[in-house]
């Protein structure tokens, strides 16, 4: 009979046999050094929520009256250029009362004048006075717009009397300044400008996207943060506000919500 000292082994015991005994010790030597790795990288980032500024601009009346009905009427979602006539008011009688002052003082200035005296000269003033404040009204009738944009709320149509300071329109801007961003103040890392940040989009009608970008502006206090951007809409939280870079490629809409990583 021979010898079990002697016998082989086979490999396939072998295997097993290693399978039973290194695999785990391995498996659990290199997962406690991936989790090492991940602790210390997630240790020195922080995490937060933007939104893509949406910039509205109110469109006011600076004189009051009543508005024209323009050539090319202007509705709502309508696409409008930057000094684009969007309004109009009628101020037909001032420019009639204009002239009549125009013509007044060429008279009183005229070759047939009177020899100038202290109560004509008063006269000369108090109509040059009244003349410059009409012009100033007739020169503000037409109302522009201050920016590209989409009208998106008209307050006062044509025939309605518009006030002075009271607005008119609101024009949505087309393009989006920037992201902003708030990093909850339980955060390890406080924003500084040039702070490495990376972008998520939600996706929505397209695929979610990351793209690299940047801390530009940091808020110089903390600040309650916006309903939108809270984790649970019962439970106030505050945050620090930043401006986020917002990468040409991106094409984000105005309005939309992202989600930033930031990096010492």
């Amino acid at each position: 009979m021979p010898d079990p000292a002697t016998l082989a082994i086979p490999w396939s015991l072998k295997l097993r046999r290693a399978r039973y005994q290194i695999v785990p010790v391995a498996t659990m030597l290199i997962s406690t050094a991936r989790a090492g790795w991940l602790w210390t990288r997630h240790a020195h980032m922080a995490s937060g929520t933007g939104e893509v500024s949406a910039v509205r601009v109110s469109v006011e009346s600076k004189v009051e009256g009543v508005l024209e009905k323009l050539p090319q009427p202007v509705h709502v979602f309508d696409s409008v250029r930057d000094g684009q006539l969007v309004a109009r008011i009628d101020l037909t009688l001032e420019e009639k009362q204009l002239q009549r002052l125009r013509a007044e003082l060429e008279r009183m200035r005229g070759p047939g004048a009177t020899t100038t005296t202290q109560p004509a000269n008063s006269l000369i003033a108090e109509r040059e006075a009244q003349i410059a404040e009409l012009q100033a009204r007739i020169d503000a009738r037409e109302i522009k717009s201050p920016i590209d944009g989409t009208v998106i709320e008209i307050h006062k149509y044509p025939g309605e009397h518009a006030r002075d300071g009271k607005t008119l329109m609101v024009i949505a801007a087309k393009d989006a300044p920037f992201i902003l961003g708030y990093l909850r103040e339980d955060q390890p890392l406080r924003p500084t400008p040039g702070m490495k940040v990376t972008l998520r989009t939600r996706g929505g009608a397209t695929p979610r996207r990351a793209f690299d970008t940047y801390v530009a502006a940091a808020g110089p206090q903390i600040e309650p943060i916006p309903q939108r951007h809270l984790r649970n809409p019962n439970v106030a939280e505050w945050g620090m506000p930043v401006q986020i870079a917002i990468p040409p490629e991106a094409e984000l809409r105005p309005g939309e919500l992202v989600d930033l990583v930031f990096y010492p």
